[in-house]
Parts: C-alpha cells; structure tokens; sequence
C-alpha cells in the first residue's frame, strides 16, 4: 500500500490530483514480474525476483490492508481494482 500525501482538487474544470509517497523501489509489478531492473544497469545484470515466501507475505499484507479499508474505515473505503502495477 502507497501512502496518499494530499488531494488537490480545482472546482473550475473538475479536475483532481492525488499525490502519492515516492516509490524508491519501484513498483511491485515489476518485483513480480523481473522488471525492477533500473534503466541504467547493464543487460547483462540479472534481475532480483521475489522467493515464493515473501510472495505470500506480501499478498497477505495487502489482503489485511483491504480488509481494514472495507470494514474498520469509516466511511468504508472500498478499492474494486487491485493490481500490483498500483
């Protein structure tokens, strides 16, 4: 989960902007799915995956994130499309 640091919102044209904290790591996608390698690293650098454990560590925390966000929030925070590209 990405911490939200403000909403900006512009009542003119409707418009909103989240900001959201600064991923050193990149995204999870790419943890998953070997493309965590930064573009200024050679080809020949084999990316980091991740074991199968921490796979399941990761997917249980966010499982626990959404349970809290759909039954201790108030008003329930419901997200209805979780990637892990988010």
């Amino acid at each position: 989960m990405v911490k939200l640091m403000c909403c900006i919102s512009k009542s003119k044209d409707n418009s909103k902007l989240l900001v959201y904290e600064y991923l050193e790591n990149r995204s999870l996608d790419g943890w998953l799915h070997k493309r965590n390698r930064p573009s200024n690293l050679s080809r020949s650098v084999q990316p980091r995956v991740l074991d199968w454990p921490k796979r399941l560590h990761i997917a249980v925390g966010a499982a626990r994130g959404l349970c809290y966000m759909h039954h201790y929030c108030v008003p329930p925070v419901v997200h209805q499309d979780v990637k892990s590209i988010e």
